[in-house]
């Protein structure tokens, strides 16, 4: 909808995080997302169920801004980067 001036309403939607996110990636065959918060961290999505299966930090006590994350060609493997991992 971004290239066109017709915009499509979703057919389905829902937060995963609060406040906004940095930066975030989508599973290959569309099956989970990465999503790292502005304030929460880095959170691990399943969307066929929309639950949250993990989360985690790249340095301990810390919440994570990344910039950037991506999946590995078969899904089996995300990796994260923030301003200095």
């Amino acid at each position: 909808a971004a290239c066109g001036p017709k915009t499509l309403t979703p057919s389905q939607q829902w937060e995963v995080a609060a406040a906004g996110v940095h930066s975030g990636a989508l599973s290959n065959k569309g099956e989970y997302v990465i999503a790292g918060s502005l304030y929460h961290g880095v959170s691990y999505w399943r969307l066929d169920d929309q639950e949250r299966l993990f989360d985690w930090s790249h340095q301990a006590g810390v919440d994570t801004t990344l910039v950037a994350a991506d999946f590995a060609p078969d899904d089996r493997w995300a990796i994260t980067a923030d301003r200095h991992t």
